[in-house]
């Protein structure tokens, strides 16, 4: 490579290679050392780099609390078990399918209702015409809203 590095090239290979021009390739290391020592921008990139290294090492040397981690640990698994289990009526591979909303949710079940129905309806009607004229009339008289014939 070019002996001369450029700020940018000399800014991602720290980033590439850290700090340590001992783990960078022998040549972008030379041309490195020596832009440090000419540039006051690439000094204060490679500082920021080294101080950046150093927290990531302070971080990793800090020992782990056990204790904190057991309550951690043992907090999220109280959980989990605390959680009460839905159980399955149309269930499979874990899936469970929860009933609650239709007793709970009044709305809820009439959506569900009128959709079902619909669906139905919707299934067994040949085409519209035929069922105006088939089920109109039956309807309004179960409903007690007369015979049914002059209403459509």
């Amino acid at each position: 490579m070019n002996p001369e590095l450029s700020l940018q090239a000399f800014a991602d290979l720290l980033d590439t290679y850290g700090s340590d021009f001992r783990c960078w390739p022998a040549e972008e290391a030379e041309a490195a050392e020596a832009l440090c020592q000419t540039s006051v921008e690439a000094r204060a990139q490679y500082d920021e780099a080294r101080a950046l290294e150093a927290l990531f090492r302070r971080d990793a040397m800090q020992p782990i609390d056990q204790a904190r981690m057991t309550a951690i640990l043992n907090g999220a698994l109280t959980e989990i078990a605390a959680k009460p289990r839905r159980r399955a009526i149309f269930g499979f591979g874990g899936f469970s399918f929860d009933w609650g909303w239709l007793f709970t949710r009044p709305v809820g079940a009439a959506l569900a209702a009128s959709l079902v129905a619909g669906w139905i309806l919707g299934s067994v009607a040949p085409d519209a015409a035929s069922w105006r004229s088939a089920s109109v009339p039956a309807v309004t008289a179960l409903l007690g809203l007369g015979d049914g014939g002059g209403i459509l």
